[in-house]
């Protein structure tokens, strides 16, 4: 009985071990698939001319085999922010006015939505990660500045509050990386900017706080953070204290 138990147990162990490998082969093939067709070829092509119909293809057959590895990470937090990433690269070539682009805003808002759901879901099992944290500001920092059409609405502001969220919390992890230093200053630009219709003086305030840390920096203030978007056509307000 003894015997047989043992060798139940032996056998379970080395199905469970298998099961595993194959698993951690998936998604080793997972990430050459993101590194290989999102950030090697994708930019290659992007050069060459009459190349979108081929793109498009790739982006279908990448976006069907990425959905199918994301529902089942097991966990593995390095695998699904590589996968947020990959979504985020794709979202820029679906429609992504600074990208040469495929056309597809419901692709990209899709696209959009998954990334920040695996986003969450990394932050969930990691929440002290400073990386992840800046990833994440600079993702939903992104989201605002998509939101241009809809004169940043309350999804906007959404976005914007996560975004600061994110980068505060990753300053107060890492106060001396420059890099998580330059996403706070971001967060703050779209928080204002996201702010400018409903809250006038949160969006002032906001934007003063973005040209501060950019000075900080050294840069003497990034020229963006310099004045404040326009409010009404041809009105631009400064954000920062004028000399008198």
């Amino acid at each position: 009985m003894a015997a047989a138990l043992f060798v139940a147990i032996a056998i379970g162990a080395a199905s469970y071990v298998r099961q595993s490998r194959a698993q951690a082969r998936r998604f080793e093939d997972a990430r050459k698939l993101i590194r290989t067709v999102i950030f090697d070829v994708q930019p290659k092509m992007e050069a060459i001319p009459a190349t979108l119909p081929l793109r498009k293809t790739l982006i279908e057959e990448t976006m069907t085999y990425l959905q199918s590895v994301s529902r089942d990470t097991g966990g593995d937090v390095t695998l699904i922010r590589e996968l947020a990433g990959a979504y985020r690269q794709l979202s820029r070539i679906l429609s992504d006015a600074n990208y040469a682009n495929l056309g597809d805003r419901k692709g990209r808002d899709a696209a959009m939505r998954r990334a920040e759901a695996l986003l969450a879901e990394a932050l969930a099992q990691s929440p002290s990660d400073a990386g992840l944290l800046r990833e994440a500001a600079e993702f939903h920092g992104e989201i605002v500045g998509l939101h241009v059409q809809d004169n940043f609405g309350a999804e906007a502001r959404r976005h914007a509050a996560v975004s600061l969220d994110c980068g505060r919390r990753a300053a107060a992890l890492a106060p001396a990386d420059l890099q998580i230093r330059e996403a706070l200053a971001r967060s703050y630009f779209w928080n204002g900017v996201a702010n400018r219709r409903s809250d006038w003086k949160l969006a002032i305030d906001q934007l003063q706080k973005a040209y501060t840390i950019s000075a900080e920096l050294g840069s003497g203030g990034d020229a963006k953070f310099t004045r404040y978007p326009q409010t009404q056509p041809g009105e631009q307000i400064p954000f920062r204290q004028q000399p008198a």
